[in-house]
C-alpha cells in the first residue's frame, strides 16, 4: 500500500508540474510584461517631455528646431522597442535557448537605452 501512495504522489506531482507554464514561457510573459511597463513609462516621460520642449522654447523656430533633435535622438528609443517585441515575438515561435536569450538581449538593452536617454527620469505609470 505504501508504494501505491507513493506511485499516485509521484503521479500526481509530475501531473501538477507538466500543467504549468514553462521556464521560458514564464521569462517571455515576464519580459513581455515589463517592456510593456517600460514602454508606458516612456510614453508618460516622452509626452511630458516634450511639453517641456515646447513651453522653454522662445521662438516658433527654436522650438520646431528643439523638438525636431530631440525626436531624431529618441527614434533610437522607439527602434529598439521595435527590435526587442520582434525578437520577443521569435522567441515564442522558437523553442530554442539563443532565441530566447536573444529576446532577453534586446528588453535590457531597452531598459539601459531608457535609462541612459532619459537620465534616470522615466516612471512607469500608476495603474488604476
Amino acid at each position: 500500500m505504501p508504494t501505491r501512495r507513493l506511485a499516485l504522489v509521484i503521479f500526481v506531482a509530475l501531473a501538477a508540474t507538466s500543467c504549468g507554464p514553462t521556464a521560458k514561457e514564464k521569462a517571455l510573459k515576464y519580459s513581455l510584461t515589463g517592456l510593456n511597463a517600460a514602454r508606458d513609462g516612456f510614453v508618460v516621460w516622452d509626452e511630458a517631455h516634450q511639453k517641456k520642449i515646447v513651453e522653454d522654447a522662445t521662438s516658433l523656430e527654436e522650438g520646431k528646431a528643439a523638438l525636431a533633435a530631440y525626436r531624431f535622438k529618441r527614434e533610437r528609443v522607439l527602434q529598439s522597442f521595435t527590435v526587442a517585441y520582434s525578437a520577443l515575438a521569435v522567441a515564442a515561435l522558437d523553442p530554442s535557448a539563443e532565441m530566447l536569450i536573444e529576446a532577453l538581449q534586446a528588453a535590457r538593452e531597452v531598459y539601459t537605452l531608457i535609462k541612459t536617454f532619459t537620465d534616470g527620469d522615466v516612471k512607469t505609470p500608476e495603474t488604476p
